[in-house]
């Protein structure tokens, strides 16, 4: 819902993209927490998580066993996705027409295709992936429902997304290299990691204004939706 909203914002009214996604965030941010004090009476329930799903035979291989083959089923489903969305933007139809869109609309219009068509369908459908995550928090990692549980990790997944040159394989690697700086403390090793996160906060907060003339942006972002 707040995805279509979002869109409507920036296709249809040509809203500016910063402004509408910051206050479509702070309202979002103040009705689920309403919501939450509503349903939950102001108290921290616990939810029924979804457990790990166990390979047998392939979750005995050392070291990568308990890594690739005892997640549960939003893991598996993600490596399902990343392969799924690599092979429809770039070796479909629309994922063709979609990435016209992001980078020249006229193109797209002249085409005879409808560029506020196909940028509805691809929010609603990136709005549809990124509620997983909340799923996963929710479900998987801490198994409640808390203000403030995402932590800013939205914003950290644009920054992922800016680092992996906007491909599905590359942001992967760039968020598991932060999950795995973040995740230090879960690791029974005898130096500390905090070396690697402090790596990672750097390249966070400084790397993208030094590299951003490196990368290629779409540049329907860069610009306005007119």
């Amino acid at each position: 819902m707040n995805n279509f909203f979002s869109d409507y914002l920036v296709a249809s009214l040509r809203v500016d993209q910063l402004v509408s996604g910051l206050a479509i965030n702070l309202v979002a941010s103040g009705i689920t927490s309403f919501l939450a004090r509503l349903i939950f009476n102001g108290s921290t329930q616990r939810l029924p998580g979804i457990e790990a799903s166990i390979i047998p035979g392939f979750s005995k291989i050392p070291i990568i066993g308990k890594l690739l083959f005892q997640q549960d089923i939003f893991v598996y489903l993600l490596l399902l996705l990343i392969i799924l969305t690599t092979y429809i933007l770039y070796y479909t139809n629309f994922g063709l027409t979609l990435r016209a869109v992001g980078e020249y609309p006229p193109a797209v219009d002249t085409a005879g295709l409808s560029v506020s068509s196909v940028r509805y369908c691809a929010v609603i459908i990136g709005g549809c992936l990124a509620s997983l995550g909340g799923a996963y928090l929710t479900l998987v990692q801490i198994r409640f429902f808390a203000e403030g549980m995402s932590a800013g990790k939205g914003f950290i997944a644009i920054a992922a997304l800016i680092f992996g040159k906007w491909h599905p394989f590359g942001f992967f690697i760039i968020w598991c290299y932060r999950s795995f700086t973040t995740a230090n403390s879960s690791f029974r090793c005898e130096y500390s990691l905090s070396i690697f996160a402090d790596v990672a906060l750097y390249y966070r907060y400084f790397g993208i204004s030094r590299i951003s003339r490196q990368i290629h942006t779409p540049k329907s972002i860069r610009y306005s939706l007119s």
